[in-house]
């Protein structure tokens, strides 16, 4: 996911089907596993650790993949 979906979805912020439906499913027991994905610059930003932590918080498995350049 993108950083600004990965920040959105941190925030509750569900404006589009693609964030809704995994928002809502990991409220129902369903398993849900996202995949952050962007550059250093935006990985470093203080939001993105704090959205991780609350999907983590929430349940989902957020597999942390290597940083494109």
């Amino acid at each position: 996911m993108s950083c600004t979906t990965l920040n959105k979805r941190g925030a509750g912020i569900a404006d589009t089907v693609a964030i809704g439906i995994p928002s809502e499913a990991v409220h129902m027991g369903v398993p849900v596993v996202a995949m952050p994905y962007f550059d250093q610059a935006r990985g470093a930003q203080p939001a993105v650790a704090r959205s991780i932590a609350t999907l983590r918080e929430q349940g989902v498995l957020v597999l942390e993949a290597r940083r494109c350049r």
